[in-house]
């Protein structure tokens, strides 16, 4: 004879353990825990992902587009210094741009010589407006002379790591001991491919430097970049 499903769940609610039971079972469970070995978790292979700097610099990109709005991020590309959204394009959306784009030491270079020439465009435009104050040309002045130190330093690491490569040929050259024809033109192309990255990024500098010779001589900086030369 089948029980009622009513008859059923009152009988399976009168099942219940016992306060001995109750209190057994619990130090089983303590026991258990404390005893049984911890297991080690297992990384995601996307952890690393989240550690890398372009990851970081595309999460403050979004950031950045949701904090101050798109319109406010692409309005500030246009913007002069002492404009309110200035800081927003050289503080903000210029560093996450150099962490996306800057990814080889040409790369770095280039990026780095091409905010020079956008500082002098920038006095440029400024003094074409017949705006540059007393305070607005020592906060231009700043802006160029910092970035300028940046582009020259990223040049001379090119220069520098142009100079190892040589040496590490000419090295490798001289304890071949076979094959010396063609070991022999393979450093001269890579020591001609080097000097062209540094040269090239050298002479883009001095470019720079002749086009806009108006604009530094009028803000005291001519003298400080030849210097450099």
């Amino acid at each position: 004879m089948e029980l009622p499903p009513k008859k059923i769940i009152e009988q399976l609610r009168s099942v219940t353990l016992s306060d001995r039971e109750r209190a057994t079972l619990r130090n089983k469970l303590i026991a258990h825990i404390r005893t049984a070995p911890l297991r080690q978790s297992i990384p995601s292979p996307w952890s690393r992902l989240f550690y890398t700097k372009r990851f970081q610099a595309m999460m403050l990109s979004i950031i950045i587009i949701f904090s101050y709005g798109s319109s406010a991020t692409f309005a500030a590309e246009g913007t002069l210094p002492g404009d309110m959204l200035y800081p927003l394009k050289t503080r903000v959306i210029e560093p996450v741009t150099r962490l996306v784009t800057a990814t080889s030491p040409e790369a770095e270079a280039t990026f780095e010589t091409k905010l020079f020439e956008k500082r002098l465009e920038e006095a440029e435009t400024l003094s074409s407006q017949k705006e540059l104050g007393p305070q607005l040309t020592q906060t231009v002045r700043a802006g160029i002379h910092e970035q300028k130190i940046k582009a020259e330093k990223k040049v001379r690491e090119i220069e520098h790591d142009s100079a190892e490569s040589v040496t590490n040929s000419l090295q490798f050259m001289k304890s071949a001991t076979m094959n010396t024809s063609a070991d022999t033109f393979q450093g001269e192309d890579r020591q001609n491919s080097n000097q062209g990255r540094s040269g090239d990024s050298e002479k883009t500098l001095r470019g720079l430097r002749e086009k806009h010779k108006h604009i530094l001589e009028k803000l005291n900086l001519n003298d400080d970049l030849e210097d450099r030369d």
